[in-house]
């Protein structure tokens, strides 16, 4: 699960491909047409995402790099670790 703040956004649907692209920098902005394919009742706002990262070690920083590198064969040759707090709009 990702945390994220979306106002009056209950419910978001994210492939993988976009939460690597969140983190790859290649998705910056929460009006990127990708997530309306998944989420049409959803009318998102012209913001800028900012990926909350958490940049000590620990279990769950090792899990969702460990995850972004099997989602993604770019995310596992260039990035290194990186965990998500919080997504904010």
């Amino acid at each position: 699960m990702l945390a994220y703040n979306i106002p009056n956004v209950t419910k978001l649907v994210l492939t993988r491909e976009q939460i690597v692209g969140i983190y790859n920098g290649t998705i910056s902005n929460w009006n990127d047409p990708t997530f309306a394919q998944r989420n049409p009742s959803i009318v998102f706002p012209n913001a800028k995402i900012e990926p909350m990262a958490r940049y000590d070690a620990s279990g769950s920083t090792e899990i969702f790099t460990a995850s972004l590198s099997s989602f993604s064969d770019t995310w596992a040759a260039v990035c290194v670790s990186v965990c998500v707090c919080v997504l904010r709009s």
